[in-house]
């Protein structure tokens, strides 16, 4: 089987949205991650001034194919546009895919940026991504700041489940 990546129909999407619908015995694997994306340079009160990138990578830990539910809550900008509120921003999805045991799938700001059609308008987004699964994974992201043309931090990240399949250990 190939791993292969697809929008899910609205019917799946209204389904994801109600909590309870999708259910935690099928999905029963959580892994939620940060991403900064782009230049921020005219808000440096929300967070500090550069240029941001985020990557998740994914890979199925288990001996059986996983189906992988992704959505991505956009916290920056808030939905209606108002820089000082303090407001939800849209939710990106559902995206579903299969991944083979061993395979693996990565999620960077481009992957984001185009999914939530923001067509380079934003120079600056951020929010949580989200990966619900019926299979064990190894997560982790990576986090990159440059600013002028320099690198000032880079960091990579374990990312633990927080789903019920976690029973005491959070890989």
């Amino acid at each position: 089987m190939k791993t292969k990546m697809r929008q899910t129909p609205l019917a799946l999407s209204l389904l994801f949205a109600v909590p309870g619908l999708v259910t935690a015995d099928k999905l029963e694997y959580e892994y939620a991650a940060q991403f900064n994306c782009g230049a921020n340079a005219q808000n440096p009160a929300r967070i500090q001034a550069g240029e941001y990138s985020s990557v998740v990578r994914a890979r199925n830990a288990s001996s059986h194919d996983a189906r992988v539910v992704a959505s991505f809550a956009v916290t920056f900008p808030a939905e209606g546009d108002n820089p000082g509120a303090i407001a939800p921003g849209k939710v990106i999805g559902p995206v579903e895919l299969s991944l083979e045991p061993g395979k693996a799938v990565s999620v960077g700001c481009g992957n984001l940026e185009e999914l939530a059609n923001l067509d380079g308008k934003q120079q600056y987004f951020a929010g949580v991504l989200t990966l619900l699964s019926d299979r064990r994974h190894n997560v982790f992201a990576t986090y990159t700041v440059m600013k002028d043309g320099q690198s000032t931090g880079i960091s990579v990240d374990r990312i633990p489940n927080s789903g019920e399949g976690n029973q005491g250990r959070d890989f």
